[in-house]
């Protein structure tokens, strides 16, 4: 995935997050991962593996599709 495709999705699951009052370290229990995976995902250094898109979208309450909705626009 290219670097910005990365980070515009990093920040839609920060805003996603921080919308559920969530902080890092919280969604990163719900994930049974680490708050460094969670933030380096939202800073655009990592990318969810497809097989984890599900678990990520339901531990933030939203369809899948909408991390990707207009993403690869422009």
């Amino acid at each position: 995935m290219e670097p910005d495709l990365k980070k515009q999705l990093g920040v839609r699951i920060r805003k996603v997050r921080r919308a559920a009052d969530l902080k890092q370290e919280g969604l990163a229990e719900k994930l049974s991962t680490s708050q460094a995976v969670i933030s380096n995902v939202e800073n655009g250094v990592s990318m969810i593996d497809a097989p984890d898109l599900p678990k990520w979208a339901r531990a933030l309450g939203k369809p899948i599709m909408y991390f990707y909705e207009n993403l690869f626009e422009n």
